[in-house]
């Protein structure tokens, strides 16, 4: 089970370790406050411990073997775990989902915080002298999580917080039902805690898949923060062609550059600056490609999500660039 972990993702054998020594010391709390007798308690944190040091190892041989080396996590520490490292993208880019429309930003975000909120209930309980210790540790591992998810950003360091949200829902899950299982019980009439279930189970899971976070293939309740990941047939041909008929510089959106490069082995720049700037002023023979996608909808810019504000296109054609290719869902624009 442990080389399946560590073969899966990092993130998983780092969430393990995490949770294997926040048991640890849930563990010890537990048995020295509710018990106040730790006869027992050596045996088993040197069962954890042992497997903690085990799993530790293992995943840092692996790492370093699959890798070739650590300068990358090396390099993230040297850095102080700064955002920078990840994003740099320019300060007011950052500031756009401020002004994505209020509803918009509710509706993404209220299943999400709903999720962590009603959540807080179920830990307390299970933190409670009514449970026992299994519950409990597994409670504390729960929000450790879910702090990881929340407190770097606040003291301005990233611990990519998003992957943490993903793991403290699957852990918190059961801290909800216990809360939900507690609100219904106020109730007496079984009919009334049954409309009451009903009626939650059915608005909670529809605020959370149709959020953008799980919704990636329909923008309707998010025109203006949806990303869509998942490029067309066109799209994948498109960038196949042309880079075979245009051998000097090729530019596009740094999401379809990426995953250009990535699958055909190509060179594509990010024209990411330029977007930015409003500027494609070349120095040689230069290939623009431009979806569809990213004239309408939000795309990916400097690492973030962006929806634009002018035509490139237009900008492209007063800058004197020529279109040469054109399917609907990209065009090429050069300049010689």
């Amino acid at each position: 089970m442990m080389i399946i972990i560590v073969l899966t993702h990092p993130i998983s054998t780092i969430s393990l370790m995490i949770i294997l020594f926040i048991s640890i010391l849930a563990h010890i709390f537990y048995y020295k406050v509710y018990i106040k007798n730790d006869t027992n308690i050596k045996k088993i944190i040197f069962i954890y411990l042992k497997f903690l040091i085990y799993l530790a190892v293992f995943a840092f041989a692996w790492w370093t073997f699959a890798s070739g080396s650590l300068n990358t996590f090396a390099n993230l520490l040297k850095w102080g775990l700064s955002i920078d490292y990840f994003i740099s993208a320019p300060r007011d880019l950052l500031n756009y989902p401020y002004s994505v429309p209020l509803f918009e930003r509710f509706f993404n975000q209220i299943g999400f915080f709903l999720f962590f909120s009603m959540s807080l209930v179920g830990f307390f309980y299970m933190i409670s002298n009514k449970c026992d210790i299994l519950t409990f540790s597994y409670a504390i591992c729960g929000f450790t999580i879910l702090a990881l998810g929340f407190l770097p950003s606040s003291i301005g360091i990233t611990l990519i917080e998003p992957r943490w949200w993903f793991l403290a829902q699957i852990l918190l899950s059961i801290p909800l039902a216990a809360t939900i299982f507690i609100l219904i019980n106020l109730y007496e009439p079984n009919l009334m805690r049954i409309l009451l279930f009903t009626i939650f189970i059915i608005s909670f899971t529809f605020m959370m898949i149709t959020s953008n976070a799980a919704n990636l293939d329909n923008s309707i309740f998010s025109p203006n923060t949806q990303v869509r990941f998942a490029f067309t047939e066109s799209e994948m041909a498109s960038v196949d062609s042309v880079s075979k008929l245009w051998k000097d510089t090729i530019r596009s959106d740094i999401y379809y550059a990426n995953c250009s490069n990535f699958y055909y082995g190509l060179s594509i720049i990010a024209f990411d600056k330029n977007i930015y700037e409003k500027n494609f002023s070349a120095t040689g023979p230069e290939l623009i490609l431009i979806r569809n996608e990213i004239l309408y909808k939000p795309f990916w810019l400097f690492a973030t999500t962006y929806k634009l504000n002018y035509d490139p296109e237009i900008l492209l054609d007063d800058q004197r660039y020529s279109k040469i290719y054109d399917i609907k869902t990209v065009r090429a624009w050069c300049i010689i």
